[in-house]
């Protein structure tokens, strides 16, 4: 069965690596099949949907991306969020 992705979510980036890697570090984001909520995410981080978007369709993170997303990790579970090495393996080369 085809993943139903509504405006809302990532349905069509489940299985790759970036998507799977934030709706573990993000389970609250996740939708009832797996998709990232990335309007909710983005909103709730304080930034464009846009920009999840592109970090979404490129599967790479720039330098700043890697600091949001890991100080709003931290923010929501301190002390159990992933390192900062670990969403840095998504930065552009």
């Amino acid at each position: 069965m085809a993943y139903a992705s509504n405006r809302y979510s990532s349905g069509q980036w489940i299985g790759t690596p970036l998507h799977d890697f934030l709706v573990g570090v993000f389970p609250a984001y996740a939708d009832e099949m797996g998709g990232l909520l990335i309007v909710k995410l983005a909103e709730d981080m304080g930034m464009s949907r846009e920009g999840v978007y592109k970090w979404m369709r490129s599967g790479r993170l720039s330098k700043a991306g890697v600091e949001t997303l890991h100080g709003y990790a931290v923010r929501l579970s301190p002390g159990t969020a992933p390192a900062r090495e670990e969403f840095s393996k998504f930065l552009f080369a």
